[in-house]
Parts: C-alpha cells; structure tokens; sequence
C-alpha cells in the first residue's frame, strides 16, 4: 500500500506543535492554548505508528527478525547520536557551572539528567520503570522509549490470524487498566502507549470497512482542535476518539483539506517528523542559552517563571516571534541534516540486511 501523505504530513505538523509545548515565548503562538496542551500531540504518533504498522505489516512475509530490524535502524541511530550530544551538553554546562560560576536554570546531572539515569536512556527503557525520571537528557525520548518495546508487542497481536481479536483485547486491558488507575484524569505514560499503539491497528481494520469519507476532514480537524484545546474529565479518551477518527478519514487523501496541505513543503516536514521530534529538544536549549547570555551580557532578564514554566520575553513582541520562527527554522535545517546523513543512510543499511536475510 502507498504511503498516506496526509497522515505524514500530519506528523510532521504535530512534531511542531509538541515543539511549542517545550517552550514559551510571550505573545507567540507557544501560548496559544493548544500549544500548551500539544503533550496531547504525542497519542496522535502513538495511534499514527499502530496504524501505519498494521498497513505495513499485516498479512506480511516479513520475519520478525526483519521486522525488528527495520524498526531498530529507523529509531535507534538518531537517539543514539542525539542522546550523546545531550550528555555532552550537559558536561559542558557542569564546567559552565563549576568553572565559571554560570548557571543555566537546574544544577547539571540533577533530576532527570542524574548519570544514574544514563543506561537507561540507551537501553529506551527509561519510561517503563516509575523510579527514572524520563524528563532529563533528551526528554522527548520517553515516547521513543514505550514505542520501541510496544513494537514487539504489536508485531504478536497483527501476525497471528486472530489480529483483529487480539487487538482488541489487548485494547480492552490497556483501557481497563487506565480506568481503575487513573479514572477521569490523563493516564501514565505507558498506559498511553499500549492504548494508543493498538488502537491505531485497529484504526487500520476499520479504515477498510469504511469508505472515503472527505466531507469529514474539515469537521474532524475542528473537533481535534477543541478536544486537544480545553480541559474536561476523561480527556484522553475523547481526544485518542478523535485522533483515530481523524487518521481513518484523512487515511483516504480523498478530501479538500487533504488536496491543500498535501504540497512539497509540508511533505517535506512530514519527512522530517522523527528528527524534528528529537533534536527540538537541544535546539530549543541552545535558543534558551543564548537569551541567557545575551541577557547576562547587556544586564537584563529576558525571561521569569510562571510556576515552573520559563517564559521568555524580549520586551517586544516583533523581537519574541522572530526569536521561536527562528527556533522553527534552525529545528527544520538541523533535521534535514539529522534525516540525510544519519537517518537515511541506516534505513538503507536496515533494507539491506533484510535483503541479505531473504537471501540466505
């Protein structure tokens, strides 16, 4: 089956919303409510992968060996490198502060950057015990983290003959479990992802029982925007009800909505939707350290806190959106760099060993 260039495109849409939510610049479109709930965006990846897996893989030939594979050398390689560089950073800002005396908001290797935490982050196992705090070095990884082990999971539920049946029990427990956790409020990490991965293999089943619907894009699209925007009880459910309604009827490119973000551009930042998702995280540091030193340079605070929440105000709201347009595009060029010269290159070194797999 071809790719759903709107749902990738969707992706990539998503990834920069969940950019807003990392950061806030007064007067921007990061204090829009919809950016300061786009942690939300994430159960659209998480529904998003079960589907865009069950397409890809149900009734396949593949082994779970080549399967495995694959889903390694698309994730892997770029956490890796990325992960690194976040303990690098944070080594620097260890000598920043012990050698110069400059402090950059939490004291370097405290909390979730505690070196304690490090194996965990390179064996993406730091959101599946409740002890390591996944907000520390890299901290949109925690999703990659459920993802990858929910891969294995999902690969037992869509190659059996019983997929459908098996999808939705797995289904039926994860939700179970939420409810007597949680009830009402928003779930715990993992409970997100085993809901929302299967959820969207289901969403692939029924995507064939139903035709295009493209009057529905529009409609759906507003009702994701109020879902994710305001604030009531059970708000996770609504929400993963209208994200997969949303990749089912956009799923068939069938509509206006989809004719008119379907465009080179933003195909492109749907391409770049894996490397945006993790190097915003040490873009967003870097802007956020250079407006610490330019403010230390000229005498000025250019942020304040709101809770535990830095806003970052120039004082100008013409100065506060140049400086997150500039994040946007800085993120964007990084991540076409991210994407050709490391993700790229070990997608191809995945196909090839799965070649040489079929081959002997």
């Amino acid at each position: 089956m071809k790719r759903i260039e709107s749902l990738d495109i969707f992706r990539g849409i998503c990834a920069i919303l969940v950019m807003f939510f990392h950061i806030r610049v007064s007067g921007t479109i990061t204090e829009l409510s919809i950016s300061r709930n786009a942690f939300i965006f994430v159960d659209f990846f998480f529904i998003l992968s079960g589907f865009v897996i069950a397409m890809k893989y149900t009734n396949s030939s593949n082994t779970f060996k080549e399967y495995i594979t694959s889903r390694f050398f698309r994730i892997y390689p770029l956490f890796f490198i990325l992960m690194t560089i976040s303990i690098l950073t944070e080594i620097l800002k260890y000598i920043a502060h012990k050698k110069l005396g400059i402090e950059f908001g939490a004291t370097p290797f405290t909390g979730g950057s505690s070196p304690e935490f490090i194996p965990y982050y390179y064996t993406l196992t730091q959101a599946w015990f409740s002890w390591v705090k996944s907000d520390g070095f890299l901290y949109p990884s925690w999703s990659i983290s459920i993802e990858f082990y929910m891969y294995i999971i999902l690969w037992i539920l869509i190659s059996g003959k019983f997929y459908k049946s098996s999808s939705f029990a797995f289904l039926l427990f994860s939700i179970s479990i939420s409810l007597y956790q949680h009830g009402a409020s928003y779930p715990n990490d993992i409970i997100r992802g085993m809901t929302g991965i299967p959820l969207g293999a289901l969403a692939f089943y029924f995507r064939d029982k139903i035709k295009a619907l493209p009057y529905m894009e529009l409609p759906m699209i507003i009702i994701c925007y109020f879902a994710v925007s305001q604030d009531y009880s059970y708000k996770y459910f609504c929400v993963a009800a209208s994200f997969l309604i949303t990749i089912v009827v956009f799923s068939h490119d069938a509509g206006v909505i989809s004719k008119i973000i379907i465009n080179r551009l933003l195909k492109y930042i749907g391409k770049l939707s894996y490397s945006i998702y993790l190097t915003h995280a040490l873009v967003l540091y870097a802007f956020v350290l250079l407006s610490i030193l330019i403010g230390k340079a000229l005498g000025v605070n250019f942020s304040h806190y709101e809770g535990s929440s830095r806003v970052i105000d120039f004082g100008n709201i013409f100065i506060n959106n140049t400086f997150i347009i500039s994040a946007i595009i800085v993120t964007i060029i990084t991540s076409h760099i991210t994407n050709k010269y490391i993700e790229v290159p070990f997608m191809k070194i995945a196909k090839r060993n799965s070649l040489n797999i079929l081959t002997k």
